[in-house]
């Protein structure tokens, strides 16, 4: 604000004569309580799921600092400010005039009967985004049928809760809808009463269930809810990291397309580590030290063994260089060696296909590894070149 502000404002309130230091204490008073208002609008945009700052939200912001309410500034359409002509310094206002003849022939519109029903205003502190509430549309949600939930949730959660909750089961089991329900799950905000009922469902599905396709479903479950920045999902880690581990690791799982599968969930971990890694500094390292244990130990089945190589070769180059290709010497002698020559020759194939995938990464940004790999794995990283 500048001084002709203060001085036009002072004009207006019919006060003649003001002095320089109190201009420059009404002033920076003036600048305090707008920046505190702003401020507190801003708050009121963010929970409404808008990126424009309205004036309903200024008006709120008023209310909540006990100041007194401005009428005149609709929310209907920007505010257009003209300059005065003859005065560079002071602005007013566009409003349209109306005749009161125009206004008294206008068509009154009448306001529709009020109804009352229970819907869920906040949860966890956040506001939901449904109809009921000011933000972005989103799509009904229809009164299927759905699988029955696995917990008893009658008491614990709303309606629409449930029916979300439910349409999440009857995804993982069916595969219907599963797109916008994994969208959903990545980008919902009003989830949080939700996170323990799935991710408890998603940890004694991953743990029990031997079909793969429902399972890959449950691993890009809890993969999006995982990866949501706007849920706080730390506490419940503890489930979320023993389920997506497990899937990957599980020696039992043999269907047709689990090498899909392990290299698929392998990916979601690195990046549910990669977003967690500003709460817990330790969670990679622990999860790369459980990959190399898994290929020093030469009981390990081979599932397991690829499922580490490729949980290394989602990490990147600096991981693979670090970890994987100090063990790629003795991997080569004690281990693929004697595997390639027994029964099991075609799984240990896919073990050394996994390492030579995670060399051309690593040769990708580290050219001078190229002559070294070459050596190890001969024409076949040639061949995959």
């Amino acid at each position: 604000m500048d001084k002709k502000a203060i001085s036009v404002i002072t004009e207006n309130l019919a006060v003649r004569e003001i002095s320089d230091s109190a201009v420059d204490t009404l002033i920076n008073d003036a600048e305090l309580k707008i920046r505190q208002i702003i401020a507190l609008a801003q708050t009121f945009m963010k929970r409404s799921h808008r990126k424009v700052l309205e004036c309903k939200d200024i008006k709120r912001a008023m209310k909540t600092l006990n100041l007194d309410n401005i009428y005149g500034f609709p929310s209907s359409r920007p505010l257009v400010y003209k300059r005065i002509p003859g005065d560079d310094d002071a602005w007013y206002l566009e409003d349209t005039e109306i005749l009161i003849s125009d206004f008294l022939s206008s068509k009154v519109c009448f306001p529709e009967n009020y109804t009352l029903h229970t819907h869920w205003l906040a949860i966890g502190g956040k506001v939901p985004n449904i109809p009921e509430n000011e933000g972005e549309e989103i799509e009904d949600i229809t009164n299927e049928r759905v699988a029955e939930a696995d917990v008893d949730i009658n008491h614990q959660l709303s309606l629409e809760q449930q029916i979300y909750y439910n349409s999440v089961l009857e995804t993982l089991n069916t595969g219907k809808r599963i797109d916008p329900i994994l969208e959903s799950l990545n980008s919902d905000s009003s989830l949080t009463k939700l996170i323990p009922y799935i991710s408890r469902s998603m940890f004694n599905m991953i743990l029990e269930c031997d079909s793969l396709e429902i399972l890959d479903r449950g691993v890009k479950i809890l993969g999006s809810l995982s990866l949501n920045k706007y849920l706080n999902l730390e506490p419940y880690l503890h489930q979320i990291m023993p389920a997506l581990l497990s899937g990957l690791m599980r020696g039992d799982l043999i269907q047709e397309g689990h090498w899909v599968f392990r290299k698929n969930t392998a990916l979601i971990v690195a990046r549910v580590c990669d977003h967690f890694s500003d709460y817990y500094e330790d969670l990679k390292a622990r999860v790369l030290k459980l990959y190399v244990k898994v290929l020093e130990d030469i009981q390990k089945p081979s599932v397991s063994h690829y499922a580490a190589i490729q949980g290394i070769n989602a990490f990147g180059d600096l991981c693979i260089k670090n970890l994987l290709l100090p063990l790629l010497g003795n991997y080569f002698k004690q281990i693929l060696e004697k595997k390639l020559a027994s029964n099991e020759a075609i799984e240990w194939n896919m073990c050394k296909a996994a390492i030579i995938e995670g060399c051309r990464v690593l040769i990708k940004a580290n050219p001078e590894y190229y002559k070294e790999m070459c050596e190890l794995l001969g024409e076949e990283l040639i061949e995959l070149d």
